[in-house]
């Protein structure tokens, strides 16, 4: 028998040591993630690396219903397809994280199942596990502020949403640094989310991202760094929230998505127009970048060098720069224009290091040719900056001189002409910062704030709150990664999509805000099925298009009205089993104070609604004033209103002829009801016979004498019971289907062919598509 305890104790040991043996490092487990994620995203159909070619369309398609039981196969799915190297690397960080208590392993299997990093499937309960874990383990800003953001969110119906939990995670991130965390706390006190609303210390949280944000552009390269925004709404791409022509929200369409001319090397001497002002664009084109491409600042260097070296070359150009001849007056100005451009671009990019090394004096006298050539305002801005660095009175009066030529056609010349002018006079300076800051310059809106507090005043935290929170919100990269999430739009990964354009809109982003309940839950057009989704993503949804109207969006308060005007029944989001019973209820109040709300923020739709629940008294005491009130202030704002705000305010004048003025305080008013045409013949002959009652009485008292005692004619003032309303059935249907078409028409579309029936048989089939 020893033998045997031998051999087991010995198998024992070994079993023991191999364990062990293959127990993975985290390095060594994220290199195998490394090097499995290529194979891994070839073997799954939904996720895609986007990368169109130049002149390729890019269509972004986004799934109009949501499935928890699709979610859950597609993720059992997912799963399989992991390879055995990706299981081992997944088990020994799960080893290393629960019984080595390793804070490097807990951290990263956090992110993995809240990021999907590596291209590996989320998880929403071991987030939020490994998050707790983590905090325990150690203090982590970073876990702290996910955490405020998962209990904020519930990951939209996957987890338990506690908004106490959510702030006070949020305050210990903040405290420990983590400015994102602070910039939601800033957001929640300054309209008062889960708390009371408190100004002083949103005015301090937004102080303290500000000023986080400002040490960026200071540390970024001569003139600020470069900022790419993708704070944008999503709907925006296909028009807005209804679609182009139907929606009243000011679209935020990014420029980058306009088609540019590609850089093309033109060599025909008659054409070298042409060829310059192609090369100028191109170097745009490639220093810009766009949404899926990145800036290249190499090629766009290479393209300015040959452009502007090549470029003043020229007899034209020559003429121009000897001074022999003025530049408004040449014949070539189109010619001289672009390679000016090209001269400032090129000194633009010798001052900050992009594309080359620093040459300040290369950067110069490009920079000279540019304004010289040119006009152009952003060279006389960095020539300007290049002359304050030499610091002597002399340069100092020069840099002035090109901002004060510049500022009309430069927020940015205004704002630097500021710096300088409130050195002598504070007032004016001032007054100029606060214009440039007006004019979207983010430096100003820093320092107009920096001086409003100092000059603060009890009752005004407002005005510098709005300062702190436009100049935070322009600095994307430091406080939020909108490109993340756009990009996993792109490819078509909406799940994290949303996750990113959550954390912006928790972040108080009305473009996210938007974003965020678009994804969640998409309007569609009056012939449409609505989104088949979970009715807590339903809610999530109508909490985002709240935040996002309380910020100026008129469309989204539009929708909340109709929603609330209409009601959503349960089978209608995905609840077939209590068909008949409302998700919403409808409720005329609510949808009056939301259309209220947008009518005063300048909403024309909201405006029609209002108009038409007075005139026809629905929720309300019917009052034809009133409703005259909101139909003519439409056109107060557009002189061409829709066809149906012209019919509406056409047919509430016949109502007002008919039945006189009507308002809430006659007693008389009742619901309209419908009349058959009977009733509007006797009213016609009542009214004519007050005005004209002798003559009428004596006129059907001859009536059957004119007929002759032989004939079979009877005066009927009643037609069959089947044709009582015939003429007025007619009219009106007419009308409603001409507006009903031209609605629909502004409306956006869905591609044909979708299911209507038993939509939960094939789940996520359902997509619209957006051209950009």
């Amino acid at each position: 028998m020893n033998w045997l305890r031998f051999a087991l104790a010995g198998w024992l040991f070994s079993h023991i040591a191999s364990t062990s043996e293959q127990l993975l490092s985290v390095e060594e487990s994220i290199a195998i993630f490394k090097e499995e994620e290529p194979a891994l995203r070839e073997s799954l159909w939904f996720l895609t690396d986007y990368k169109p070619a130049p002149d390729d369309q890019v269509h972004l398609a986004l799934d109009v219903d949501y499935y928890d039981e699709a979610d859950n196969i597609k993720k059992k799915y997912w799963n399989s397809k992991l390879s055995e190297r990706q299981l081992h690397a997944l088990d020994s960080l799960h080893r290393l994280a629960d019984e080595h208590n390793d804070t490097d392993a807990t951290y990263l299997l956090a992110q993995i199942n809240l990021f999907g990093n590596y291209s590996l499937p989320t998880n929403a309960t071991q987030t939020l596990h490994y998050h707790q874990k983590m905090v325990q383990l150690a203090p982590n800003s970073t876990s702290n502020y996910l955490l405020g953001f998962i209990y904020a969110t519930g990951l939209f119906g996957k987890l338990d949403m506690d908004q106490g939990r959510a702030l006070l995670h949020y305050q210990i991130a903040a405290d420990q640094g983590e400015i994102r965390a602070a910039m939601a706390l800033a957001y929640r006190y300054y309209k008062g989310i889960s708390v009371e609303q408190n100004l002083m210390l949103a005015l301090y949280y937004y102080g303290m991202v500000a000023h986080e944000c400002f040490e960026f552009i200071k540390n970024g390269p001569i003139g600020g760094p470069n900022i790419d925004h993708f704070n944008f709404r999503i709907y925006d791409l296909q028009g807005g929230l209804y679609g182009s022509g139907a929606s009243e929200t000011t679209p935020i369409v990014p420029s980058t998505f306009k088609e540019v001319v590609e850089y093309e090397d033109f060599t025909d001497v008659d054409f070298q127009s042409s060829s310059y002002k192609d090369k100028a664009r191109s170097v745009r084109h490639y220093y810009d970048g766009n949404y899926w491409r990145p800036r290249d600042y190499n090629t766009a260097f290479e393209i300015a060098q040959e452009c502007a070296t090549r470029g003043i070359q020229l007899r034209p150009v020559q003429d121009v720069l000897d001074d022999r001849i003025d530049r408004k007056l040449s014949v070539s100005r189109t010619l001289i224009q672009s390679v000016g451009q090209c001269c400032s671009d090129l000194g633009h990019m010798y001052l900050r290091g992009e594309g080359t090394e620093i040459d300040l004096e290369a950067a110069r006298v490009w920079l000279e040719r540019g304004v010289k050539l040119a006009n152009s305002a952003e060279a006389s801005v960095d020539l300007g900056l290049l002359y304050e660095l030499m610091d002597d009175e002399d340069h100092r009066a020069q840099a002035f001189e090109l901002y004060n030529s510049a500022s009309y056609a430069s927020a940015r010349a205004l704002y630097h002409r500021a710096k300088i002018l409130i050195r002598s006079d504070f007032e004016a300076g001032l007054g100029q910062l606060i214009t440039a800051a007006y004019r979207n310059v983010p430096e100003a809106k820093y320092q107009a704030a920096q001086m409003k507090e100092l000059q603060y005043e009890p009752g005004k935290e407002e005005g510098i709150l709005v300062f702190y929170k436009a100049f935070v919100e322009h600095m994307e990269p430091v406080v939020c990664d909108l490109q993340w999430a756009f990009h996993q739009l792109l490819n078509r990964n909406h799940e994290q999509a949303l996750i990113g354009y959550a954390m912006a809109a928790e972040q108080g982003f009305e473009p996210a805000q938007s974003s965020t309940a678009f994804l969640l839950y998409s309007p569609v057009g009056y012939l449409e099925e609505p989104p088949r989704v979970p009715f807590e993503r339903f809610q999530s949804s109508l909490n985002y298009y709240r935040r996002a109207h309380q910020q100026q969006n008129l469309d989204a308060g539009v929708f909340l009205g109709d929603i609330y005007y209409n009601g959503l029944k349960n089978s209608q989001i995905g609840k077939s089993s209590e068909k008949g019973e409302y998700a919403v209820e409808p409720d005329y109040n609510t949808a009056f104070s939301y259309y209220l709300s947008a009518a005063a923020k300048g909403s024309l739709q909201a405006r029609f609604n209002l108009g038409y629940m007075y005139e026809m008294g629905i929720g309300l005491s019917q009052d034809f004033h009133l409703a005259k009130r909101y139909y003519d202030q439409m056109f107060e704002i557009n002189q061409k209103p829709s066809l149906a705000a012209q019919l509406s305010l056409l047919r509430l004048w016949l109502k007002i002829w008919w039945y006189g003025e009507k308002t809430a305080e006659d007693s008389d008013v009742q619901q309209p009801t419908s009349r058959t045409w009977d009733d509007w013949v006797q009213m016609y002959t009542r009214l004519r016979n007050e005005r004209r009652e002798t003559s009428a009485q004596e006129q059907l008292a001859n009536a059957p004498n004119r007929a002759g005692p032989d004939s079979n004619f009877i005066f009927e003032s009643t037609f069959e019971n089947g044709n009582a309303d015939i003429f007025f059935l007619i009219a009106f249907a007419s009308i409603f289907l001409l507006v009903m078409l031209n609605r629909w028409r502004l409306l956006r579309q869905r591609r044909p062919g979708e299911p209507d029936d038993e939509p939960e048989d094939e789940p996520n089939v359902r997509f619209r598509v957006i051209l950009l």
